[in-house]
């Protein structure tokens, strides 16, 4: 009886009665929350981050779309369509196969119409018509070259293969051309053979008319970039 009382004398007390235990635990305890917390805050501070990094590049992407819509191709698509509204002006009373160009080219040229051969002459309409035509074309050179960084479309810059189901030009005429550059190329022409620095040599310059994909082109990219506005 003795021995077993002092057995239980001798044996150590539970560990919440021991002070250096108590305390060790508590601060492993805090220390191990200390670590949660941290872990939870790296955390959330990662995703905070790269939250803003990905708003920052909406964002950056949002300004470059509303860029090209606003400084170039919507500019461009006004001017577009300005001219075709005129240029339909100029063509209304011509025969159906009149191209300004050729016909500026050669205004002696005779056209077929009712099986009857014709000429056109120009009237004082028409040569204002014509004028306000290569006012705005200056515009678009203008912008074409003040904003073509703004440019991301190959056939506007680089790749314009001609479609023979739209026209009949020449392809070769254009290789390693895009559409921009044809259009830059026409209105140089087009201006030359209005006043009167080129005349005839019609085969050699008539691949360089108004490039006729060049409307719808620039619409599905304005429609494009409209879409990847709305989506960003």
């Amino acid at each position: 009886m003795q021995s077993l009382l002092t057995l239980a004398q001798s044996s150590p007390p539970p560990w919440w009665q021991q002070p250096q235990v108590v305390a060790a635990a508590i601060a492993g305890t805090v220390a191990l929350l200390a670590l949660i917390v941290n872990t939870l805050m790296a955390v959330l501070q990662y995703r905070h981050n790269r939250n803003q990094i990905a708003e920052a590049k909406r964002k950056e992407s949002r300004e470059h779309l509303r860029a090209q819509l606003d400084s170039f191709y919507g500019p461009l698509w006004h001017y577009l369509m300005t001219i075709k509204g005129l240029s339909k002006m100029f063509r209304s009373n011509k025969p159906d196969d009149f191209r300004t160009l050729t016909f500026l080219l050669d205004p002696n040229q005779t056209y077929q119409v009712d099986g009857k051969s014709v000429t056109v002459e120009m009237t004082q309409g028409d040569r204002q018509l014509l004028a306000e035509i290569l006012d705005i074309a200056s515009k678009i050179e203008s912008l074409v070259l003040d904003k073509a960084g703004l440019v991301e479309n190959s056939k506007l810059m680089t790749g314009y293969t001609p479609n023979a189901a739209v026209t009949d030009v020449n392809p070769d005429a254009f290789k390693e051309m895009g559409l921009l550059a044809v259009l830059l190329t026409h209105f140089r022409v087009l201006r030359l053979a209005a006043d009167g620095k080129l005349s005839g040599e019609l085969q050699r310059y008539k691949d360089y008319v108004y490039p006729r994909e060049l409307d719808s082109t620039v619409l599905s990219h304005i429609e494009a970039l409209r879409s990847q506005l709305a989506s960003t």
